[in-house]
């Protein structure tokens, strides 16, 4: 762990005292690759908790191109909230109800 995600596992866990020290520390990381990014990232905030941010998943397509931002899950684990597409078709999970 770098210091800097150590800074994030810190922040991460006084914001969020119900996260488990493994899942800060996935999303610590996650938040310190993204500030090595050229360009920053702005994370939109849940609308379905409004506790959590919006942290964008890729994938890879049938042929194994990269598809970036298959998805976009809410950082609150309680919360659940996912936006997925497939094949041009936008779905949404909410509290794992599909809707």
């Amino acid at each position: 762990m770098t210091n800097r995600e150590r800074e994030l596992f810190i922040a991460y866990r006084k914001a969020h005292p119900w996260a488990t020290a493994d899942y800060a520390k996935a999303v610590a990381q996650a938040l310190a690759f993204a500030e090595e990014e050229e360009e920053v990232m702005d994370w939109t905030k849940c609308l379905a908790c409004n506790k959590g941010v919006l942290l964008p998943l890729s994938d890879y397509g049938p042929d194994g191109a990269a598809v970036l931002f298959k998805a976009w899950s809410c950082s609150n684990k309680v919360c659940g909230f996912t936006i997925r597409i497939d094949k041009g078709q936008v779905t949404y999970e909410s509290n794992g109800g599909r809707k």
